[in-house]
């Protein structure tokens, strides 16, 4: 099973960063033969420390294939659809969907 995470991931944002972390320990647990992607900031974070594929949120070549190969794509939490820092942040998201 294909897993592609979505958030503001790969910025440093302690809460966001902890949600991301709980949502993979809680598919590893119940999917263990998974593969886990996030969009992050920080591709190199995601392999070394989160020990998963990264995606740069960016890169919208290899965001769209990303989407297109996965199973499920997941929002862990946080406020992912809100225009407060900017409204391209929402666009964002609501393109991902």
């Amino acid at each position: 099973m294909k897993f592609l995470l979505a958030g503001y991931f790969g910025f440093g944002n302690f809460g966001d960063e902890a949600i991301l972390k709980y949502a993979i320990d809680i598919l590893r647990y119940y999917y263990k033969n998974s593969e886990i992607t996030i969009l992050t900031q920080n591709t190199l974070y995601a392999k070394k420390i989160l020990g998963v594929n990264g995606i740069y949120r960016f890169d919208m070549k290899n965001v769209i294939k990303g989407i297109k190969n996965c199973d499920y794509l997941i929002f862990p939490g946080g406020s992912v659809l809100q225009d407060v820092t900017s409204v391209k942040s929402i666009l964002y998201y609501l393109l991902l969907v």
